[in-house]
Formats: C-alpha cells, sequence, structure tokens
C-alpha cells in the first residue's frame, strides 16, 4: 500500500508504524519519502525516514539527516537515541559526540517521548526506553495520588 493511498496523515502514520514493526525499512523509507511530498518539512516524516535510511544501514547519510533534525520541535530525543546508535554503527565510532548526546539526554529532554520509546525499543536501548517508561508511571502515579487526595477529602 502506498503513503499516498492514505487518507489522512494519521493514516501515513500508522502505516510508517506498521512498516517499522515489521522491520521493512524500505518501505518506511519509501512511504515518508511519498508524505513528504504533500507535507514538506514535517518533522515526523524527516525523522523516520532517517530511522529507516540508518537501519538499512545507509550510516552517513542517516548521520546527516538526523544532525538536521536535532533542533526540531517535536523530534529532539528519538533524534538523539537515533543519533547515538548512528554514531556507534559507524566505522569510527565519535566518543565526543555519544558523550555530548548522553548529556543532553540526562538533562531531561522530554519532547517526542512516544516516539522516542518505539526508536528505543527497536535499537533495544533499554537505558531509553526504561527513562521513558519511569517518566510515564511518575506522571501516572501522580495523578493516581492527586485523585486519591481529591477523593478522601471531606466536601464543604
Amino acid at each position: 500500500m502506498s503513503a499516498l493511498l492514505a487518507p489522512d496523515f494519521l493514516g501515513v502514520q500508522s502505516l510508517i508504524l506498521y512498516y517499522a514493526r515489521k522491520q521493512l525499512f524500505h518501505h518506511v523509507s519509501v512511504s515518508a519519502t511519498q508524505a513528504l511530498q504533500k507535507r514538506a518539512n514535517d518533522p515526523a516524516l524527516l525523522f523516520w525516514r532517517a530511522y529507516a535510511t540508518l537501519k538499512e544501514g545507509h550510516v552517513a547519510d542517516a548521520l546527516r539527516e538526523l544532525d538536521g533534525l536535532r533542533t526540531r520541535n517535536g523530534v529532539q530525543l528519538p533524534t538523539l537515541i537515533c543519533l547515538k546508535q548512528a554514531h556507534k554503527a559507524a566505522k569510527f565510532p565519535d566518543r565526543e559526540a555519544i558523550d555530548q548526546i548522553e548529556k543532553v539526554r540526562a538533562c531531561g529532554v522530554q519532547a517526542g517521548a512516544l516516539c522516542a520509546l518505539t526508536a528505543s525499543e527497536r535499537y533495544g536501548d533499554s537505558d531509553a526506553g526504561s527513562a521513558l517508561t519511569c517518566v510515564g508511571a511518575h506522571s501516572h502515579r501522580t495523578s493516581k495520588r492527586k485523585r486519591v487526595a481529591r477523593q478522601r477529602a471531606p466536601s464543604l
């Protein structure tokens, strides 16, 4: 199925996620490229194209694309995770760049957490996955505590 046949952007995203789960990375790249013809410079689509490029083994091209996405809103965290993996997969890993990415991740960049969790699961980066799971669990516990406190509070 072509990304152009998907009726809306949600359909395109679903199609891309399906291809990524099935590890059909060439299809991810083609679908993202076709969707970019309609939605030029969409950061999520650019990320998925770069991700597929990396998974297909074109590390230099992926590094170039991912480096351009570093500051784009909504895809900062997944981009950093993929940049780290791309630097590790390079013929000559750039340790300085990997250390810099770790420092930025440690500071708590939280944009694009769902996309980052998907990417970290694909790469088996348990540190990122567990960190994101902890962030989600903490926010869930906080909201649950507030609900319990409201229920226990006497009404006036």
